[in-house]
Parts: structure tokens; sequence; C-alpha cells
């Protein structure tokens, strides 16, 4: 049974993710909603990426997306804020996989890069690349 539809993307919605208490999308209009899971009210607009949203996905408090603009973000879901860019890719990112200690980003670079998240995460870390180890 269809229990709510949520409109506010101006574009396609390609990826979606979702928790007891929140719903995400991320579009081809290069934004990320966040929705109240229970009642469908558009919570936030998170905006950063110069192309559309290619994966999402919740990890605790945090939310890592996407993009064909070759970048990796984390976001603090509450506050919306972008914490951290990832760029490493020399094409877009097409999936990614995160753990409570890494991301894995999938390329159409034809690599897979695997991400210190946890290092990523420290506000005191001015480290410009988080990239562990490229899989070929």
């Amino acid at each position: 049974t269809l229990r709510m539809t949520l409109k506010g993307h101006e574009s396609y919605v390609i990826s979606v993710d979702f928790s007891e208490t929140t719903i995400i999308s991320g579009s081809g209009d290069k934004t990320i909603k966040v929705w109240d899971a229970s009642t469908g009210e558009l919570v936030q607009t998170l905006c950063g990426h110069r192309g559309l949203i290619s994966s999402l996905q919740l990890q605790g408090s945090h939310l890592i997306s996407g993009s064909i603009d070759r970048t990796l973000r984390i976001w603090n879901i509450d506050t919306g804020e972008c914490i951290r860019e990832l760029r490493g890719h020399a094409n877009l990112v097409i999936c990614l996989a995160v753990d409570n200690q890494r991301i894995l980003s999938g390329s159409a670079d034809t690599t897979i890069k695997v991400w210190d998240l946890a290092a990523a995460l420290d506000a005191g870390s001015s480290n410009d690349s988080f990239c562990i180890t490229t899989l070929k």
C-alpha cells in the first residue's frame, strides 16, 4: 500500500536512502532533499554538488553522496552542513558503500577508491586526500 508520495525535486530522482526517521533523495537537479519519514514533510535541501546525485548513503548522523561531478561529499544530516568534499576520481561517481570506517566509491574511471571516513570526519584534519587506496 502506498504510504506517501514525496514531491519537491525539479528533475528526476536517481538515488534514495532512508532510516526510521528520515528519507533522503538525490536528483538530476543537483540537490539532495531530506524528508521526515513519518510526515513526508521536506526538512531541508542540500546544495553543493555540480552535477546530478548518483548515489547516497546514510551513516548515523552523516550522509555520504556521490555525483557525476566526480566528487563525494560528507554531510551533517542534522545541520545540512557539507563537512568534507572528497576528490580523486577522474570520471563520474556511480556508486558508493559505507561502513563505520571506510567509504568505497565506484566510478566510470574504472576504479574503486577506498576512503578513510574517520579521518575525513575529523574537523582538525587538513589532509586534502583521504583516499587510502585505489583498486584498478
